[in-house]
């Protein structure tokens, strides 16, 4: 449940121990479809693998590292291309470290990747 800032229950600790079962139900329910382990597809390792490898991404990326630029679609495509191989499809997966700003998350749906559980 995404609260509003206007929504925000004003003692954060009060409200987490009155809905303690709740949230941990919710909890469970998530952790029982995904784990960290096997769905976490962090952002900052997908760069690192491309400007290891100095593929079509990695060379795009040491380009923009020259200018100290990289671009959000660039960023979006090297996400895309991760999210579009087999055991992110088969799986699922959990973003970490993305989206950073209005840009990524503009792009990041307009891609309209949704992983099938």
């Amino acid at each position: 449940m995404l609260l509003l800032q206007k929504e925000r229950p004003l003692n954060i600790e009060e409200y987490i121990a009155e809905h303690i079962v709740t949230i941990s139900k919710k909890y469970n329910q998530i952790n029982t479809f995904v784990s960290l382990e096997n769905n976490a597809v962090s952002v900052t390792d997908v760069v690192a693998q491309h400007e290891c490898k100095l593929d079509s991404f990695g060379k795009a990326l040491n380009c923009g590292s020259l200018e100290n630029v990289h671009t959000s679609e660039l960023i979006t495509s090297m996400v895309q291309h991760r999210l579009l191989r087999p055991d992110c499809i088969k799986s699922g997966w959990i973003l970490v470290d993305y989206p950073n700003n209005a840009d990524d998350v503009k792009h990041f749906f307009q891609m309209l990747i949704i992983p099938k559980m």
